[in-house]
């Protein structure tokens, strides 16, 4: 597996990512778009919480980079969100859905995490083979929702490095006219 960190600093951010604009969502008439996302995981040793706070997140957004996603559909995980458990997001101009995935994240543990998109505008999201969520409120579906694929962890507080194991990061896309 690859692995991505946030250094030492008081803030940083580890990603693997596709190149920019790797799909552009759209619903437009007589198009169908699906898209798929597959990221086989290993938490950090550590848990995010009040004073080693980081974000990790796993799926499609219109960039990496941190501060979350304009557009996009994904999972993400801080101890202070949805109560420390996955989040199954779809956010469309800065605004979120963020469905509880009734999932727990521990520490030094491999997930398996997909999320599809269909041509319904609905996201569904499973974790290690099972539906958790199925989001249709935010989704991203314009011609200017230029999406690419990451996993990303980001650093939001102490100086302790925090270590995101990807073993793979796997992708499909099928545009329809």
């Amino acid at each position: 597996g690859i692995s991505v960190n946030t250094g030492s600093s008081a803030t940083g951010i580890g990603y693997v990512a596709s190149k920019d604009v790797f799909f552009e969502n759209t619903n437009a008439s007589g198009t169908a778009n699906w898209a798929y996302c597959k990221a086989l995981i290993k938490t950090p040793a550590d848990l995010s919480n009040g004073t080693e706070d980081y974000t990790i997140r796993i799926g499609f957004a219109d960039a990496t980079g941190g501060g979350g996603a304009n557009d996009g559909f994904y999972f993400d995980y801080n101890h202070a969100n949805v109560s420390g458990n996955w989040g199954c997001n779809t956010t469309n101009a800065g605004n979120t859905q963020r469905n509880n995935s009734g999932i727990a994240v521990t520490a030094s543990t491999n997930y398996l995490l997909e999320v599809f998109f269909r041509p319904d505008l609905t996201a569904e999201y499973y974790i290690n083979g099972t539906r958790v969520a199925t989001n249709d409120t935010f989704v991203p579906a314009g011609t200017s929702d230029d999406l690419l694929v990451m996993a990303e962890i980001q650093k939001n507080a102490s100086t302790a490095q925090r270590t995101l194991t990807v073993y793979t990061l796997q992708t499909s896309i099928a545009f329809v006219k």
